[in-house]
């Protein structure tokens, strides 16, 4: 396309063949894992079951944390989220989240 709208100068194309619709390494590079099924079922009691991820923010904030650990309590939706200045923190935020949690609720978590 490049060539055929004289876009750049300089530019040949010494190969006759079709170029490949399929590019493997691009597709490689945009694979993501299928995500969960979704479901309706929602637990009955706080703490049973809690979602969790670990997210980088554009900006640092003032006290320079960079990543948040977000916990949502699956029977309520309730979100938690817990900054943190480097990723090998998550689980010191897991354990401060399940602190408070256990606190708030009077309940013990399920599993972890």
């Amino acid at each position: 396309m490049m060539i055929s709208k004289n876009l750049v100068d300089g530019l040949v194309q010494e190969s006759k063949a079709k170029p490949d619709s399929i590019c493997e390494p691009c597709l490689a590079g945009k694979m993501h894992a299928n995500p969960f099924p979704s479901s309706n079922i929602r637990t009955t009691e706080l703490l049973e079951l809690v979602h969790s991820d670990v997210y980088s923010v554009c900006h640092p904030s003032h006290g320079g944390h960079i990543y948040w650990a977000t916990f949502i309590y699956d029977c309520s939706r309730k979100k938690v989220v817990v900054p943190m200045k480097w990723k090998s923190d998550t689980l010191d935020a897991f354990k401060r989240f399940n602190a408070y949690a256990e606190r708030q609720t009077g309940k013990n978590s399920q599993t972890v």
